[in-house]
């Protein structure tokens, strides 16, 4: 299962052994506790850095999604206000 032990021991020290374990618990035969046949840990690695690649696209779409909101509602927001409301000293949202 695993073709390189150096390659392994410095993966694991920087992912850390119980946050990887999440990646091979679909690889596992319950009644056997072991790895499915062609189960490889480099196979593994490659799914999580899949994963990590994944999360990391999905996070930078959501804070666009959410810029364009913030864009929308202030767009909106402008429009229904006095356009001097900043120099308003009796403005109480400020």
């Amino acid at each position: 299962m695993i073709k390189d032990h150096l390659s392994c021991e410095k993966f694991l020290e920087q992912v850390s052994y119980y946050r990887f374990s999440a990646y091979y618990l679909p690889f596992m035969d319950k009644k056997t506790d072991k790895c499915f046949d062609g189960t490889t840990f480099e196979r593994l690695e490659q799914i999580y850095y899949f994963d990590q690649k994944l999360r990391v696209l999905l996070i930078k779409m959501w804070c666009q999604s959410l810029v364009a909101l913030w864009i929308e509602i202030r767009h909106f927001d402008g429009n229904n206000q006095d356009e001097y409301m900043f120099f308003s000293q009796n403005n109480k949202k400020l």
